[in-house]
């Protein structure tokens, strides 16, 4: 037999059969979830602010300036709480508009993640019209909000793996109460503390609609909105628009049998909220409320206007809350974010940042003994 060195020279291995499959081309990778600290779902619109440099008159034209900015309490939480430090990812509806592209460059422009604005093909961006008087206080205002109809359960639920890695979510009003109910179960399934933002008297008693009350940690009506979630709720509470009374403030107390925190706007008096020393997060029910004057009680406070002051205050409180600070000292930080809107012609001031809640800001700007027990006295003032 042939030697093993006169054997044929081995062949190149064989090629692969013409007939192999060829392999898939690979997937693409998934696009990684944000990782925010606060998922905030509501509305963004486009805000058209009408602002008299003389008074008012109705029936006629008045002397004054227009500004159209992007905003909605949604949009301008999220934009607050960016700017104070927390990351923060929106979930609103907008149109496939020139609004719609304008909100999302405001985005892209801040630094925020624009990937929760869901394009509608049914409706426009939403349009808020607000009319200041000469003080800048509002007299009136007008939405066309169609838009916020997109925020279906189906849709929201899209972002449901970005809360489970969140600490927290803000919920507005303008969300419909199917949306809320399916937002807020999710949040108390996996254990994150849910701010509601009513947005309006007409629409804080949807999470009783959605019948979540009792799941919320924070609720932050105003005045009317207070009376108005009383009233459902059957809580006597006063009947004056405009007046804070020992039955307006049982009925904040009232409404903690529901949620823990509820933080009442009382405009130029400030702000109903539980004792400076309760825990935000620690599930149990506040022993008392207090009242947290504003910066403006012992001095006079330029207001520019006031569009984004509650929404600045959500943000502030919020970050302090998230910082593990007590009440107290999370209403302060609420309060400066709000001066810092009220003093600025934005709804959310580009001079808001971390630095202005600060609790060493606080402290210098409060001192140690801000927030007393609500008590009124004989002539409904507080003492």
């Amino acid at each position: 037999p042939p030697s093993a060195s006169s054997s044929t020279p081995s062949s190149a291995p064989p090629s692969a059969p013409l007939s192999a499959p060829l392999s898939a081309p690979s997937a693409p990778p998934p696009t990684p979830l944000p990782t925010v600290d606060v998922v905030v779902f509501g509305g963004a619109t486009l805000d058209v602010v009408a602002q008299a440099t003389e008074p008012v008159r109705p029936g006629t034209t008045t002397a004054g300036t227009i500004t159209q900015a992007c905003g909605g309490v949604g949009c301008n939480v999220a934009r607050a709480l960016h700017k104070v430090g927390m990351q923060t990812l929106l979930v609103a509806a907008v149109g496939d508009d020139i609004a719609g592209q304008a909100i999302r460059s405001m985005l892209q422009s801040s630094g925020m993640d624009d990937g929760g604005l869901l394009v509608s093909t049914r409706h426009g961006t939403a349009v808020y019209n607000a009319v200041l008087d000469e003080t800048g206080e509002m007299t009136s205002a007008v939405g066309d909000m169609a838009a916020f109809d997109e925020l279906t359960t189906a849709r929201v639920q899209e972002f449901f793996p970005v809360v489970e890695q969140s600490q927290a979510v803000c919920i507005d009003g303008n969300l419909a109460a199917d949306s809320i109910q399916h937002i807020v179960a999710h949040c108390s399934a996996h254990g994150k503390p849910v701010m509601f933002e009513p947005t309006s008297a007409s629409k804080v008693t949807r999470v009783l609609d959605a019948n979540v009350l009792d799941q919320l940690t924070f609720i932050k009506p105003n005045l009317v909105e207070l009376r108005t979630i009383a009233a459902a709720l059957d809580i006597p509470c006063s009947v004056q628009p405009d007046q804070v009374d020992l039955v307006t403030i049982d009925a904040a107390y009232q409404l903690t049998r529901w949620v823990p925190n509820v933080i009442v706007s009382l405009g130029p008096l400030g702000v109903l909220a539980p004792e400076p020393r309760f825990q935000p997060c620690s599930k149990t029910r506040p022993e008392s409320m207090a009242l947290y004057p504003t910066l403006g009680m012992g001095q006079q406070l330029s207001v520019v206007n006031v569009t984004g002051a509650g929404d600045s205050f959500v943000a502030g409180y919020m970050a302090a809350v998230l910082d593990g600070r007590p009440t107290g000292l999370c209403v302060q930080a609420g309060l400066l974010a709000a001066q810092a809107s009220l003093q600025s012609q934005e709804a959310i001031a580009p001079t808001l940042s971390p630095d202005v809640i600060s609790a060493e800001r606080c402290a210098e700007v409060f001192g140690a003994s801000h927030g007393r027990p609500a008590k009124l006295n004989s002539d409904n003032q507080f003492f």
